[in-house]
């Protein structure tokens, strides 16, 4: 496992990740389950087209994939939801 290159990221100046080593390869803290995930987020979130989502937790900040669900249509008529990966090019 290698190391994510975060040098070019820019974080806003409030946020405090919950890990701030998480671009290094490490082993699980902690795995939390869904009752206990939902009820430690915050409403705070930062969305920027070059990182992932930022949200708030009682934690820190957590980092998350952009999704974005779409739909597709497989037949005449038909369309199915699906998530699709919104990829940024950091420059």
């Amino acid at each position: 496992m290698t190391d994510i290159d975060i040098s070019t990221w820019k974080f806003p100046s409030d946020v405090v990740l919950a890990d701030r080593d998480f671009s290094k390869p490490a082993p699980f803290d902690i795995l939390l389950g869904a009752e206990i995930f939902f009820e430690i987020l915050i409403t705070e979130r930062y969305v920027c087209k070059c990182l992932p989502v930022l949200q708030n937790t009682k934690l820190g900040y957590i980092l998350s994939e952009n999704y974005t669900i779409r739909m597709l249509r497989i037949t005449r008529g038909s369309v199915i939801p699906f998530l699709y990966r919104q990829i940024s090019f950091i420059t």
